[in-house]
């Protein structure tokens, strides 16, 4: 009874999800020796969900009608690339993240996200991030 318990434990503690720190960047961390299984419930290896920053501030600031119509031009660009976005901001400021939808993000997404926010008039800076893992790709 022992052993099956020492081996329920160690099995167990094998699920824990790794700490971000320490799975920053799970693209060049070995999991062939985990089960293509684990690392699908964990979203590891072929299974890594990615994503990408982009941040925009805008002089002047937009007005909330102009912030409206941003906003719905952005859903209409990134539902017409297949994938999904979450933020907002206020008129100095928008935020969005773009991450897996249909498919995944690639250089080519940020790329052309970027230049979009680009030929916006009144765009001040516009700052777009690496492709990160989206699970396991943040700071604490």
């Amino acid at each position: 009874m022992g052993h099956l318990l020492k081996t329920i434990h160690s099995a167990a503690a094998g699920l824990t999800p790794p700490l971000s720190d320490a799975a920053a960047d799970s693209s060049t961390r070995c999991h062939s020796t985990m089960k293509r299984r684990l690392r699908k419930k964990r979203r590891l290896g072929e299974f890594t969900d990615w994503c990408f920053e982009l941040d925009a501030t805008f002089d002047p600031p937009l007005t909330e009608r102009q912030l409206d119509v941003l906003c719905e031009q952005l859903i209409d660009a990134v539902e017409t690339a297949g994938l999904q976005f979450g933020g907002g901001g206020d008129g100095g400021s928008y935020s969005v993240i773009v991450q897996f939808g249909d498919r995944q993000p690639n250089e080519d997404d940020r790329r052309q996200f970027e230049a979009w926010f680009r030929r916006l008039p009144q765009l001040a800076s516009c700052r777009t991030g690496p492709l990160r893992d989206a699970n396991y790709g943040w700071s604490s």
